[in-house]
């Protein structure tokens, strides 16, 4: 498909994606409008022990950033969501908690930030900080409870310790200032305060090296895993989050005409019948002669029609016009047409009175045959009767002009031979200069072998050679009986097929042409019938423009 298409499609369907972007919004707009306010409550996590250590190395830093992503798929499980609820009370179930809440990594760190949106501030606050913390209790590389008591023991210890080295340092503060500040001191005095000295020192060396060792256990502890801990909180929320009215509707509606789009190209990728003079051409390989578009209601008389019943200078007849340019050009040397469809209701009646019209509104004259044995329409558009017509003359039954017995002449006529002049009998005027009419007469048995008689040919050379410059057979649809396919055989005549856009079913044209094609007769052209203008390649502005100022 090309872009032309696109636009065609869409012109097509104009009405329908302007009521989708009305329904669109419409809904966008109430729903956001009516949606009650939300907040939005964030906290934030540190993972990895990088922080805590005075030299960090690379190593350590690209572990906690690898981390980081373990740890928000973990904030996902239904374990964590489970001791949420259950902590907090939430009424929600496990899948409202996941949706309710959304993770970030900060890039190039390890901190994870937990965002939570909620309808109540307080709630939406409390939910994040539960997170965090029921992250950090159920981590898989956090501390064991043993390892929690030995971390409070080596502290307490630590701290004694402390305490006991201070008390250490003051004592031989005041054991230095004595052997200082008194030299009366006797030699037994002072052997004994420097021997006290020499204790102090040695427990004091004592004292610091228990705390070095508990120090370093208590390192070696904490280095065995990756520390989680809360680095920020989250606050309450003071101001709902933006509603986004204008944001949300036009993305609303663009997802909508996406969607209807498409739909609409599945559609017409799967259509199995002829819109446009491009799919003729593609399919057919044939000729579009012309492109009639649809006017009047389907349940218009014949009558109303007419061409003649519409403005000259307007589109309808302007089309049938170059239909008439298109198809002489086609005919070359011809002289009768045959115009078919491949099914019934596609058009053909109408379209072959039009046609005819429009050649005699050129000067030429016409005569237009109902050879539509089966269903004959074409005495209707006109107002005429279809007492006396084609198959009358086939059957060398002239009208009778005294009134005489008919039973009496019809038997008299089996053995004359007919007056070819007596076709004149047969054709019924019109109020249309250069057109008059033959009637299909009564409906016989074997339409089929009438048609397709000797008598078909020389009737139709005798309305030639009596100064016609066309004749024009409406006949019964080519699918539904073979009545246009022998005629054009029989008169070696054009013929033209009618379709009806977005109806004639593309294999039922098919084989209409072949039908013809077994009988060694050429479809000369396509004549496409009540089509959507909006969907053809010469539709524009200027089309458009022109017709709806006439």
């Amino acid at each position: 498909m090309d872009l032309l298409h696109y636009i065609r499609l869409a012109r097509k369907w104009a009405w329908l994606l302007v009521l989708i972007v009305f329904v669109a919004a419409s809904f966008a707009y109430v729903t956001t409008i009516s949606a009650p306010p939300l907040y939005n409550a964030t906290s934030t996590i540190s993972i990895g022990n990088y922080l805590d250590v005075q030299n960090p190395t690379d190593r350590d830093i690209a572990t906690g950033i690898a981390l980081a992503e373990t740890y928000a798929q973990i904030l996902r499980t239904p374990n964590l969501h489970r001791a949420v609820i259950e902590e907090l009370g939430l009424t929600m179930d496990q899948t409202e908690l996941n949706e309710s809440f959304s993770t970030e990594i900060i890039q190039n760190t390890s901190l994870l930030k937990i965002s939570v949106t909620y309808m109540d501030p307080i709630q939406a606050t409390d939910i994040a900080n539960e997170l965090a913390r029921q992250l950090i209790l159920q981590s898989p590389t956090n501390l064991t409870e043993e390892q929690r008591l030995q971390i409070t023991s080596l502290n307490e210890r630590i701290t004694a310790q402390s305490t006991d080295l201070q008390n250490l340092r003051d004592q031989l503060a005041t054991v230095e200032d004595e052997l200082r500040n008194s030299p009366d001191l006797s030699q037994d005095a002072r052997t004994a305060l420097q021997t006290e000295r020499t204790t102090l020192v040695d427990q004091i060396n004592e004292a610091n090296a228990n705390i070095a060792t508990y120090t370093n256990t208590l390192a070696t502890i904490q280095q065995r895993t990756n520390s989680i801990e809360i680095v920020q909180e989250a606050l309450v929320p003071t101001e709902p989050l933006g509603r986004g009215l204008v944001g949300r509707v036009i993305l609303t509606v663009i997802i909508a005409l996406v969607i209807t789009f498409s739909i609409l190209l599945a559609l017409d990728f799967v259509r199995d019948t002829f819109e446009n003079t491009d799919d003729v051409s593609q399919t057919l390989n044939l000729p579009v002669l012309g492109v009639i578009s649809r006017f009047k209601k389907s349940n218009a008389s014949y009558q109303d029609r007419l061409i003649t019943e519409l403005p000259q200078l307007s589109q309808i007849p302007e089309e049938y016009r170059m239909l008439r340019t298109n198809l002489l050009y086609a005919l070359q040397d011809k002289s009768v047409i045959v115009i078919s469809s491949s099914l019934p209701e596609e058009g053909k009646t109408v379209s072959a009175a039009n046609l005819a019209l429009s050649i005699a509104q050129a000067g030429l004259r016409v005569v237009l045959v109902d050879a539509d044995l089966r269903r004959p329409r074409l005495h209707e558009p006109f107002d005429l009767s279809n007492d006396f017509g084609l198959t009358n003359l086939l059957s060398s039954q002239p009208r009778s002009v005294n009134g005489g017995d008919a039973a009496q002449e019809q038997r008299r006529d089996k053995v004359r031979i007919p007056n070819l002049e007596d076709w004149r009998q047969a054709a019924q005027p019109t109020p249309h200069e250069n057109l008059s009419v033959i009637s299909s007469g009564f409906i016989p048995l074997n339409p089929t072998e009438i048609l397709g008689s000797i008598m078909m040919r020389r009737w139709t050379d005798a309305i030639l050679n009596s100064g016609a410059d066309f004749v024009i057979f409406d006949t019964s649809p080519i699918l539904v009986a073979s009545d246009a396919a022998v005629l054009a055989s029989r008169l070696g005549a054009a013929v033209m097929l009618v379709i009806q856009a977005n109806k004639t079913r593309k294999g039922s044209v098919i084989e209409a042409i072949q039908r013809f094609d077994a009988v060694n007769v050429d479809v000369s052209g396509i004549l496409l019938n009540r089509a959507d203008p909006r969907m053809q390649s010469y539709y524009g502005y200027s089309y458009t423009y022109y017709y709806r100022n006439n």
